[in-house]
Formats: C-alpha cells, sequence, structure tokens
C-alpha cells in the first residue's frame, strides 16, 4: 500500500472522529456559525447515512447544514 492511499485513509479517519467529537460544541455555537459564511460553508468531510431530507439529496454538507438540519429536525438526535 502506498504513502498517499495510507494517508487518505487517516485523513478519513480523522474527520469522521473529529466531528462527532465536536457536535455538541458546535451545536452550542450556532448563532456564530451561521452568521459567519466561512465557517457556515465549511465542509464536513464525512460520509453520512441519510439519503434524503424533504426529498432534496444530503451529500456534501457544510458545517451550516448540519446545524440547520439539527435545528429543524431535532427529534433525529442520536446523543453518543
Amino acid at each position: 500500500m502506498d504513502i498517499k492511499k495510507i494517508s487518505d485513509k487517516a485523513e478519513k479517519k480523522l474527520h469522521h472522529r473529529l466531528f462527532p467529537e465536536n457536535a455538541w460544541t458546535i451545536f452550542n455555537n450556532a448563532d456564530k456559525i451561521l452568521n459567519d459564511p466561512r465557517m457556515f460553508f465549511a465542509p464536513v468531510n464525512i460520509r453520512n447515512v441519510v439519503a434524503y431530507i424533504d426529498d432534496v439529496p444530503f451529500e456534501k454538507a457544510t458545517l451550516g447544514i448540519y446545524l440547520e438540519w439539527w435545528m429543524k429536525y431535532p427529534e433525529t438526535e442520536i446523543d453518543i
């Protein structure tokens, strides 16, 4: 296995761990994130298993999109 593949795998694992571990911090700073376009449009590089929200594909979501989803659909909360 070459170094590029290993580093790509490591980066994916890092992203998959960082986002869920910091979800409450992100949520608690929603106002700040939603009002700053750089933070709102920050990519969240994880693969989610949510296919559709209101018949709209949910892929390549940004930090702001996740916040809007959490605020609009609180019943989907899963606290890990």
